[in-house]
């Protein structure tokens, strides 16, 4: 059997550079399409080193974990995009930005940025307000989402929007993921059971 959860909550996190771009964070319920957290972590300076800018990140990151500290950890998944970015030290930044959330209590599962464009836009070449249109799409059953999302567009804060879209693309494909291999496991344990089922016959 696989050991992977049933998911509640999904952290979404659009690590960035830090730099160029704000780092967006969002935190949702999937199953009734609530929106718990849409912000964005203080930019650090480019002219900072890098181990200093992931630090300063990374406190971030657990800064705004801790608003679910009184749930079950394994009920909460982390999804983080990565994306091999330009620029010195971008690249190592994500990377370790990565490792950072690898290494807390929570499972986590990274995407790539094309991913999420297309299952939220249905296009891998989708920009930044397409994305979050689609967004829009997809929560219009819940007015205070909705709110949240055209609040975000409205004053351009599409790392906002990015994280969000990261949390749902990632969370939908962790779901897909978890049943194909449940699939497969189960595919392959029924040859396996009938073989001992004839042995203890015999």
């Amino acid at each position: 059997m696989s050991s992977r959860h049933e998911v509640k909550f999904v952290v979404g996190i659009d690590p960035g550079s830090g730099a160029s771009s704000n780092t967006g964070i969002a935190i949702i319920i999937p199953q009734t399409k609530e929106i718990l957290l849409l912000d964005e972590l203080r930019p650090t300076s480019k002219y900072d080193n890098t181990d200093s800018r992931i630090y300063t990140i990374a406190q971030q990151y657990k800064d705004a974990l801790e608003s679910l500290s009184e749930v079950n950890y394994n009920e909460v998944l982390v999804v983080y995009e990565h994306f091999v970015m330009k620029g010195k030290g971008g690249e190592i930044l994500n990377r370790m930005i990565g490792g950072f959330l690898g290494h807390t209590k929570y499972e986590t599962y990274h995407v790539s940025n094309l991913r999420v464009k297309a299952a939220i836009s249905g296009t891998g070449a989708a920009d930044k307000k397409l994305v979050a249109e689609g967004l829009l799409h997809h929560f219009r059953d819940n007015a205070a989402a909705v709110d949240l999302i055209a609040e975000a567009i409205k004053n351009e804060r599409f790392d906002q929007t990015d994280a969000l879209a990261i949390a749902l693309a990632g969370y939908w494909e962790y779901g897909s993921n978890f049943y194909y291999q449940t699939k497969k496991e189960s595919k392959n344990e029924g040859p396996k059971r009938r073989r001992n089922r004839r042995k203890t016959n015999e």
